[in-house]
């Protein structure tokens, strides 16, 4: 989805703790609130526990784990203030964070419940802070909304983290910049209890699978997928879906090709 230069002014900003302890390197951690266990009421996502068969993955040539360590317990200051102007009136964070993938660049994910008036298109960037709550850097995002009440909307991007003498990476802050209705905007819809997770036979990356079928008049190209461990471990993964345009059920499937060597998922979140 393209994004939009970044607007002037407060936004919706939204804080997590992270657990960093090196900037960029092999030790950048993964950050996180508590994910909820809870099934979301959204239409354009969803989220899958993980059966008690499933069995950790193994390492593999086409499948190289990233350099995440299991996230600390932070906690999340929503300090909502205002969201500029259009179709979404309200957010509520589920999950916030990121973590470095030992070459300079950093993996930044969400977890949104969102409510909308109708559709458009929301622009955001994660801000990276350190302890201070000096900007170090930015990472922009968007998300497309459907005009209806607790969209549970799943966000990710790669961005490059700030060079080591900038300073340490120690939180990260979600802020909407723009909020447009856009009659185009589409969205995934998971058919409820499609979702299954699994493990990809040949790499031994999670997998989680299911049906969709997107709602509005434009096309989806990728699918996000965010999955917790039991030790609030995070990872994730984008895969493009079978086919853009899809008004029917459809299978799909993702995977976290980069999960970090014996990442055992509890709970995944999926959408767009």
């Amino acid at each position: 989805m393209t994004t939009i230069r970044r607007a002037t002014g407060s936004a919706i900003v939204l804080t997590a703790l992270l657990g960093l302890t090196a900037c960029n390197g092999d030790d950048v951690a993964v950050s996180s609130s508590k994910a909820s266990s809870k099934a979301p009421t959204s239409s354009s996502s969803s989220l899958a526990k993980t059966p008690s068969t499933s069995s950790p993955g193994s390492a593999s040539s086409t499948s190289a784990a990233t350099s995440a360590k299991p996230a600390a317990k932070g906690s999340l200051a929503n300090e909502q203030s205002k969201i500029p102007p259009g179709p979404v009136t309200s957010i509520d964070v589920k999950l916030l964070g990121g973590y470095g993938n030992g070459s300079g660049y950093g993996e930044f994910y969400a977890v949104l419940d969102v409510t909308s008036t109708k559709p458009g298109l929301t622009n955001m960037k994660y801000d990276l802070l350190d302890s201070s709550g000096k900007v170090l850097g930015s990472v922009d995002t968007s998300i497309a909304v459907a005009g209806t009440g607790r969209e549970l909307k799943v966000t990710r991007a790669p961005g490059k983290l700030p060079p080591a003498s900038a300073g340490t990476v120690t939180k990260v802050r979600l802020a909407v910049t723009e909020n447009t209705s856009n009659e185009f905007a589409t969205v995934t819809e998971i058919k409820p209890g499609s979702l299954k997770i699994g493990q990809d036979p040949d790499t031994k990356s999670p997998t989680v699978s299911g049906r969709y079928r997107t709602i509005g008049k434009g096309t989806v190209v990728n699918m996000n997928v965010i999955c917790v461990d039991a030790k609030g471990l995070v990872q994730s993964d984008s895969t493009a879906v079978p086919k853009i345009t899809a008004p029917d059920w459809t299978p799909f499937s993702t995977q976290i090709i980069y999960a970090k060597v014996g990442f055992v998922p509890k709970t995944c979140y999926v959408g767009s």
